[in-house]
C-alpha cells in the first residue's frame, strides 16, 4: 500500500489495530519510501538477470545419467519405470514431449537447441 506520501506500507491501519491513550489507532507501520522499494526490487532482477547462464545442473545430470545408461545398455530407450533409476525414465519421455511442443512452435523454455544437439550426439531416439 502506498501512502499519499509516496510512502509504502506493509500494513493499513485497520479497527484490530490497538489504540493509544489519544484515542488514535496505533499502526503497526513499517515504511519504506516508495523509491527504494522500487530500487531494491530492480536491484534483485538484475542479480538474477546477471546470474550465470547455461547452469542447468538438473538437466546436465540426468543427460549425464541417460549417457551412462546408454554405455551400459546400447540405447537411450529407459523404460519410463526404470527400476534403477526412476527419474531418469520420466526424464526421458519428458524430453521427447519437449521436442514435440519445439517443433509445433509452441513456447517451451525446457527445450533449447543446445540441448537437443546434446541429445542427437548420443543417438537419443525422439520418437518412441
Amino acid at each position: 500500500m502506498v501512502d499519499k506520501n509516496g510512502n509504502y506500507s506493509s500494513h493499513q491501519q485497520c479497527d484490530h489495530c490497538p489504540v493509544k491513550a489519544n484515542g488514535r489507532k496505533q499502526q503497526n507501520v513499517n515504511y519504506i519510501p516508495i523509491e527504494t522499494a522500487t530500487r531494491d526490487r530492480l536491484d534483485k532482477l538484475k542479480r538474477i538477470r546477471e546470474a550465470p547462464r547455461g547452469s542447468y545442473a538438473p538437466w546436465d545430470e540426468q543427460f549425464k545419467q541417460l549417457s551412462n545408461y546408454k554405455d551400459e545398455h546400447g540405447d537411450c530407450n529407459v523404460p519410463q519405470m526404470y527400476e534403477a533409476d526412476k527419474k531418469l525414465g520420466q526424464w526421458v519421455k519428458n524430453q521427447r514431449n519437449q521436442l514435440k511442443k519445439y517443433k509445433d512452435d509452441e513456447p517451451c523454455a525446457g527445450t533449447k537447441r543446445e540441448r537437443i544437439v546434446k541429445l542427437k550426439s548420443i543417438d537419443f531416439e525422439w520418437g518412441r
